[in-house]
């Protein structure tokens, strides 16, 4: 009876060890999954800022580019025969440059007689 008793003792100490080790890993399951979650975050906000800064450039790219355009429509409508005179064309090219920068691909040139 004392050899089962030891025993037991035995066994049930070796099963407080077992839980208590069991205890340890779900412990550190725990710490490595928010360390998870605080990396994936950290990926997002880096993800985001990334995203911000492409999307910035492309929209100081597309200024760049409207603002190319807005020189080039004004030359070129300062050579029509239309325009008596440059600083009139130059005005009207604004008016076409702004259309053409918001998305209108019409317009129509104003005849020799026009107002501006």
């Amino acid at each position: 009876i004392d050899k089962m008793e030891k025993t037991i003792d035995f066994f049930e100490k070796t099963i407080d060890k077992m839980e208590k080790t069991i205890d340890f890993f779900e412990k550190t399951i725990d710490k490595m999954e928010k360390t998870i979650d605080k990396l994936g975050k950290s990926i997002d906000f880096l993800s985001f800022s990334t995203g911000f800064l492409t999307c910035s450039t492309d929209f100081r790219l597309r200024m760049i580019h409207n603002i190319d355009q807005k020189v080039l429509l004004r030359r070129k409508v300062c050579c029509l025969p239309q325009f008596s005179d440059c600083d009139r064309a130059l005005g009207f090219g604004s008016e076409i440059a702004d259309s053409a920068s918001e998305g209108i691909t019409s317009f129509q040139l104003p005849t020799p007689t026009s107002n501006f």
